[in-house]
């Protein structure tokens, strides 16, 4: 996840890896998970990451 956010293209290069991720998540447990309030794509790392030398928080 954290990877493409930051490139969403990173997995377009690798087409079976792309597929697997889009049959995990199409999963009905994953999915109602990932639709749910409990998952969240933020924060990445904790407060002291930084991106681009610029902290992420």
């Amino acid at each position: 996840d954290q990877n493409r956010i930051f490139e969403p293209k990173c997995l377009d290069e690798f087409p079976n890896l792309k597929a697997f991720m889009c049959r995990f998540e199409a999963l009905e447990k994953i999915a109602a998970y990932i639709q749910s309030d409990q998952f969240f794509k933020m924060p990445i790392n904790n407060k002291m990451a930084q991106w681009g030398n610029k902290p992420v928080c």
